[in-house]
């Protein structure tokens, strides 16, 4: 339920949580204020202050019973190939949970699902593949999570149409994470969630049982007495009201850590890697399983077993757990091809304990190598893009090159970041001073502005652009002489100059 917030102190999306920056955005909201949820305690925000495209949409009422408030609508993107969502004011080099949902909910009259057709877009994570969504069933919230570092001081996060369908969201949040938490997290490596479970527990936990707002699937079926299919053989739950140790590094909410899965057998656990069609071990996996032993010891009992690992290096790993104790153990490894193997096996040793899991995360692999364009050209785009309302720019300049943004071209040299080399503003109706950020594109050889209205003395920042080959200035009001630096460069065909014509010639880009 929506609760809207009165005070201007709790209007905001994006507040501090134990000095921890967080975003909650309610995609395709149409109000104008931001609201409390009482399911998530938390607050949400219109995302209009984060897109400039896109249309809003509700789901059909037939879907709405049972579904998250920031479900019921949606933010569509029938135009366009790339439409990216900016979330600025984020710490560079800070570790960071991003989460997008996704709800179809027949928002379009079922159109788009027509005759048992799927869905399909991809998500980008700045200039980098996230993951295709495929969008089978309209009634199903799907979820896609990234644990990234900030490589700026903003995020960037695009949809991009690649196949059938229209791109849409329902929500996104970002919630910041302590630098000790998934270390395996750097500037070149994300990690994309396959599954987080509780093994013992049968409803879903998060905020405020977790403080990073981490969302714990059950594990465990009470109604059916069993455990889901992660499973793969007969397990008891086992459970305490015991406190556990205050030294946990991954702050697992303790309600989570106080029960587990035990093999009934009391010899083995067997947990499958497979998220439905989606396995998660290709090609690179990452889990994290957490463990607590919850049984007191009796006499010289202990709790010792062994861990088979899959992947392309199977090996054992022997666990020893301490009462009360959480112990974190973190996996890394290449898929094996073959989807049998893609489970984990707890063995008991002889004379201990059976094994026991308390929970689990799965993630695989998000390359972030391919490289952005030069921060200074991306500042300087973006500022010219808003005198522009030029909402076709989306993302970054340059990268990926299929979705480049018009009216530029780009260099590419090689291990550093791409360079904005030409920019053709010719006739786009702009007025006034010619932009200052023009002057930041230092690497631009081609700049044409002519049949503009622009006015007022020639800027002397363009004579401080080095490399540029080709300036046309023609066409506009512009007043005073040319500036001597200028002169001399075209003077000595260094530089091609138009600027007296009142119709411009529209120069060719070299």
């Amino acid at each position: 339920m929506r609760y809207f917030m009165l005070l201007v102190l709790l209007a905001s999306s994006a507040i501090l949580v134990d000095c921890r920056r967080e975003v909650s955005i309610d995609c395709g909201f149409s109000g104008d204020d931001a609201y409390y949820d009482d399911r998530t305690s938390k607050i949400y925000a219109p995302d209009a202050e984060y897109i400039d495209t896109g249309a809003n949409h509700e789901i059909d009422e037939s879907y709405v019973t049972g579904q998250p408030v920031q479900a019921q609508n949606l933010r569509s993107f029938p135009d366009g190939v790339r439409n990216c969502y900016t979330i600025n004011d984020v710490t560079q080099g800070d570790k960071y949970l991003i989460r997008a949902s996704f709800l179809y909910g027949c928002y379009d009259g079922g159109q788009q699902m027509r005759h048992g057709r799927s869905l399909t877009f991809d998500l980008y994570f700045g200039v980098n593949f996230w993951q295709t969504m495929n969008i089978t069933v309209a009634s199903h919230l799907y979820i896609s999570e990234i644990i990234t570092l900030a490589s700026s001081d903003y995020f960037s996060i695009c949809l991009v149409k690649s196949g059938d369908g229209i791109p849409f969201i329902s929500a996104l949040e970002l919630r910041q994470l302590d630098s000790e938490l998934y270390k395996d997290v750097n500037q070149s490596v994300s990690l994309r969630l396959s599954e987080r479970k509780s093994m013992g527990l049968d409803q879903t936990i998060r905020f405020p049982d977790d403080i990073y707002d981490r969302i714990w699937q059950p594990g465990y079926t009470s109604r059916a007495a069993s455990y889901s299919r992660d499973v793969r053989r007969n397990s008891t739950v086992l459970t305490t009201t015991a406190e556990l140790g205050s030294d946990d590094a991954y702050k697992v909410p303790s309600a989570i850590m106080q029960s587990a899965a035990v093999s009934s057998d009391n010899n083995t656990l067997i947990l499958s890697l497979s998220n439905g069609d989606d396995v998660v071990m290709a090609p690179m996996f990452y889990v994290y399983l957490h463990f607590a032993e919850l049984r007191a010891p009796k006499g010289n009992e202990k709790s010792i077993f062994q861990l088979r690992v899959p992947g392309s290096r199977p090996r054992l790993i022997n666990i020893s757990l301490e009462y009360l104790v959480a112990r974190h153990i973190q996996l890394i490894d290449q898929a094996n091809s073959d989807p049998s193997t893609f489970y984990l096996n707890l063995t008991r040793v002889p004379g201990s304990l059976p094994p026991l899991l308390n929970a689990m995360e799965a993630y695989s692999y998000v390359d972030l190598t391919k490289i952005s364009t030069d921060q200074g050209d991306v500042d300087a785009m973006m500022m010219i893009k808003r005198l522009l309302y030029h909402t076709e720019w989306q993302g970054d300049p340059c990268v990926p090159v299929q979705f480049a943004w018009n009216e530029t071209k780009c260099s590419f040299p090689i291990s550093t970041p791409p360079r904005v080399t030409s920019l053709d503003l010719f006739n786009r109706g702009l007025k006034g001073d010619i932009p200052a950020a023009i002057g930041n594109l230092s690497a631009i050889t081609y700049l044409n502005l002519s049949r503009n209205t622009f006015t007022g003395p020639i800027p002397p920042f363009l004579a401080n652009l080095n490399s540029l080959q080709t300036l046309d200035l023609s066409g506009n009001q512009l007043d005073g002489s040319l500036i001597d630096v200028l002169c001399n460069r075209q003077a000595n065909g260094s530089l091609r100059l138009r600027y007296l014509s009142q119709f411009s010639v529209h120069l060719p880009i070299p």
